[in-house]
């Protein structure tokens, strides 16, 4: 930041960067005057994550049911063959991870991907119900055109958010930081 003189850094007015504490405190300093904004990008992925994280977790309880108590426990060590939805039974293959269709819109999937989704969307109403918060959250970004419409529309998210919770988990951490981003400094 030596390169820059001190007099235009603080005429800097929006600085945009991503959610990691050390680099707002860089921010800070570098650029005194100027508004932190989250890149979109970040705060999207938060989201994202939580999302990814339930078919893992629907796919962990399919196969801890299929066992029987005890099972795999005296068992030696043995490596296993990668993951073949074949193999598996269909609880266990219908959540694999790479099953659930790309965190898109649904106008952006083809149609093996949308068929794969409708499948998991079926047999998992918490699924689609993941994924309905998540593309709502997306469509903040995407249609809202001004800030009073998009914190009307964050509202909205936080509220169906926190009525779907307890089968949503993997949201919590997401909708905490989320809030904790828009309190003023």
């Amino acid at each position: 930041m030596h390169r820059i003189s001190e007099s235009i850094r603080e005429t800097v007015q929006a600085v945009n960067r991503d959610l990691d504490a050390s680099v707002a405190q860089i921010a800070t300093a570098c650029f005194p005057n100027a508004q932190q904004i989250e890149d979109r990008f970040h705060v999207q992925q938060l989201v994202c994550e939580a999302l990814q994280e339930i078919p893992v977790d629907l796919r962990k309880e399919a196969v801890t049911k299929k066992q029987r108590p005890g099972q795999n426990r005296s068992r030696t060590w043995r490596p296993l063959p990668g993951p073949s939805l074949r193999e598996w039974g269909y609880q266990e293959g219908v959540t694999y991870k790479k099953s659930l269709p790309a965190v898109q819109g649904q106008e952006h999937l083809d149609r093996l991907t949308a068929g794969k989704g409708a499948i998991l969307f079926r047999e998992f109403s918490v699924l689609q119900n993941a994924y309905n918060r998540s593309m709502m959250f997306r469509g903040i970004y995407e249609y809202c055109e001004t800030k009073g419409h998009a914190h009307e529309k964050l509202q909205e998210w936080y509220t169906k958010l926190e009525t779907s919770l307890e089968s949503l988990p993997s949201f919590e951490t997401p909708m905490q930081k989320i809030k904790f981003m828009r309190q003023p400094s």
